[in-house]
């Protein structure tokens, strides 16, 4: 209810994001690309998710933020699904 930001077990620290990351990039990546398309049309998600966010100019961070963005959208796909609403 709180996000990933508010700590998530296995999902804290950046080298462990990072590391998740690159095991399951090709998944994340496809994942944010769609979502990123068809919610708002876009097709440069990556430029979308850093537009105006200067702290996610390192890679290592980048890679967080899209873990916990993935990590996110699929929570509440999963709770949607479910019919619980959030």
């Amino acid at each position: 209810m709180h996000g990933m930001s508010s700590g998530v077990p296995m999902f804290i620290y950046t080298k462990d994001n990072v590391q998740w990351f690159n095991e399951n990039e090709d998944t994340i990546e496809e994942y944010l690309s769609d979502w990123y398309h068809d919610n708002f049309g876009e097709d440069n998600y990556i430029h979308a998710m850093t537009e105006g966010k200067p702290e996610l100019a390192s890679i290592d961070a980048l890679k967080q933020h899209m873990v916990w963005a993935y990590v996110e959208l699929k929570s509440w796909d999963i709770l949607n699904d479910l019919g619980i609403d959030v």
